[in-house]
């Protein structure tokens, strides 16, 4: 009888405190608060591993639930599934961890201050061969252009991977890789445009055999302008110079220039290709991008200023083609000693041949040696404020041409990289050309021009398919007549142009590309590992989830809040009192009480 009264006195102490309800001040620790993002990409049909069923996707979930379940009760987690990366649902503060598979295409928001972990899942697959980036050149519609295909290979030495480049499912270049040891390659595939404008450029990388892990990953896509305008050459001439003649008849056939050309044959008499060639005035020197000078040392002490003005302000290129040693004004555009060499036969510096020659004796580490002979520079480039200026040396050179048309092709490819290099007059840049709707974009425009201008007036708009031009606001940098302003397309899938005007030089644009399928700017692997280890987080494999979990724990706030809490008002208390109370009326039952 002894235990019935045990339970009565339980009972009735358990109803007594439910009555007075005491308070208990506690302070725990406060739980890890953090953001738990499973991110989604165009690889996660990928195998997770050799020869697996399971794929990238289905690891990225399970190994956010195990994160999940060895938190436990430590953390409140929230979990996020997130299709687009420009959009990554963590704030600044709070803990994030992104789970993700081995190409991390995540951009986390630029004000992260919280701990930010990366935990990647996915084995290195093998054999396979993964298309990891692509660089494209622009270049004219006239002319061949260069990609440059990256490509990472995984237990396929021996074999060959064919590279295509596609432009609306066309093939526009081709090129093959014979794998040796390594891993990574990057193979160069000469492409040839078939229409100017914006275009968008597929490689697909097809290795011999059908033994990929996989083919999600052996292709990717770029976006490149092609050009079509032509741009305009000038070539100068004080006297008459067989070599600068030579250059005019090599350039005069090549669709990419329009070759204006002036040659002074007697004094008060000149010869014209255009009457804009009559002067190097503000509008002529404004429009080139490459002036061509013959027999540089009779040139005019005003044509050297008004070059030098081309080339420091402008930004033009200006290429002295001597027949002599310099002399005269001419001596201000140069920068090296120049000698002369003759030799008794022509001898050759890359494609071209002469046997007179002008040496440079003081090549600096600015200076760019185009071509070169056996003794030493023969073409150098030299950048002079935003332009540059070239010497030929090769003095005869057109006496040596040949018949294999070497010559023409050297002058050719000279002039259309200066003629790119400079530019127009307005340029607009626009970094990246292809991008995800809602993503900014930053847009430069640079002015050009040889007149002396101290109040820039410049505006720019973007324009969306057919919608309303957008004006945007431009901000000045520390460059003269340079520009910078932010652009965001507000459409969903649409070709939208930047245009900029700047009052008395003129106006200059350029497209970009919106889609949600653009690949994400600033594509990490090494740019989510920078904010990573700025903010104090981990970059783990999927096997090392328990140091993210660590990590966690460790990082929670330790400052004890206290809490008043009352564990008598908890429905649970009934179960033990009823417990009591029936215990207590069996035992008395069994002794024969009431």
């Amino acid at each position: 009888m002894r235990l019935a009264g045990l339970l009565r006195l339980t009972a009735i102490a358990i109803a007594l405190l439910c009555w007075l309800d005491p308070p208990v001040v506690v302070a725990p620790l406060p739980p890890v608060t953090a953001d738990l993002v499973l991110v989604r990409s165009s690889l996660d049909d990928m195998p997770a591993a050799n020869g697996s069923p399971v794929t990238v996707a289905q690891r990225v979930t399970e190994a956010g639930r195990t994160l999940v379940e060895q938190l436990g009760a430590d953390g409140e987690v929230r979990v996020h599934e997130l299709h687009d990366p420009l959009r990554v649902p963590c704030d600044a503060v709070q803990p994030c961890v992104i789970v993700s598979g081995p190409e991390p295409a995540v951009r986390p928001p630029a004000d992260r201050r919280g701990p930010t972990f990366l935990v990647t899942v996915g084995d290195t697959l093998s054999p396979n061969v993964a298309v990891r980036a692509m660089d494209v050149t622009a270049t004219h519609s006239a002319a061949e252009g260069v990609a440059r295909i990256h490509l990472r290979g995984e237990g396929v030495e021996g074999r060959q991977t064919r590279v295509r480049l596609l432009d609306a499912g066309a093939v526009v270049g081709e090129a093959a890789h014979t794998w040796a040891a390594g891993s990574d390659a990057e193979v160069r595939v000469p492409w040839w445009p078939f229409a100017s404008g914006t275009r968008t450029l597929r490689a697909e990388a097809n290795s011999e055999g059908s033994d990929d892990q996989t083919m999600v990953d052996n292709h990717a896509r770029v976006v490149v302008e092609v050009a079509d305008e032509r741009w305009p050459v000038v070539v100068h001439e004080r006297r008459p110079s067989w070599a600068a003649t030579f250059v005019r008849r090599a350039l005069a056939d090549d669709p990419r220039m329009t070759v204006a050309a002036r040659t002074d044959v007697a004094p008060q008499v000149s010869a014209l290709d255009s009457p804009a060639a009559e002067y190097l005035d503000d509008a002529q020197l404004d429009r080139a991008r490459v002036v061509i000078v013959g027999g540089p040392e009779a040139l005019t002490a005003r044509d050297v200023d008004r070059l030098d003005q081309f080339v420091r302000q402008r930004g033009g290129s200006v290429v002295l083609v001597p027949d002599r040693p310099f002399s005269g004004a001419v001596l201000r555009l140069v920068n090296q000693r120049w000698r002369e060499r003759l030799t008794e036969a022509p001898e050759s510096a890359g494609t071209l041949k002469a046997s007179e020659w002008l040496m440079p004796e003081d090549v600096s580490a600015f200076d760019e040696v185009i071509v070169a002979s056996e003794t030493g520079p023969a073409v150098v480039l030299t950048p002079a404020g935003r332009g540059r200026v070239v010497v030929v040396g090769a003095m005869d050179a057109w006496r040596h041409r040949g018949t294999d048309e070497a010559f023409d092709r050297f002058w050719r490819a000279t002039i259309a990289r200066l003629a790119e290099e400079a530019g127009p007059p307005v340029g607009v840049t626009v970094n990246p050309k292809w991008v995800r709707p809602g993503e900014d974009v930053a847009v430069q425009v640079s002015a050009r021009t040889v007149r002396a201008i101290t109040d820039w007036t410049a505006t720019a708009h973007l324009t969306c398919g057919t919608g309303q031009a957008m004006p945007l606001r431009l901000w000045p940098t520390g460059g003269s007549g340079t520009f910078d302003a932010r652009a965001r397309p507000d459409v969903e899938s649409s070709t939208c142009v930047v245009t900029a005007r700047v009052a008395g030089v003129g106006e200059g644009r350029t497209e970009v590309q919106v889609s949600s399928d653009a690949p994400v700017a600033g594509r990490t692997g090494a740019g989510l590992s920078d904010v990573v280890a700025r903010t104090g987080g981990m970059v783990v494999a999927e096997r090392e989830l328990s140091r993210v979990v660590e990590g966690l724990r460790a990082g929670r706030a330790t400052d004890r809040a206290p809490e008043m809490r009352h564990p008598m008002r908890s429905f649970w208390w009934m179960l033990p009192f009823v417990a009591c109370l029936a215990g207590e009326w069996w035992l008395r039952r069994r002794g024969g009480l009431r």
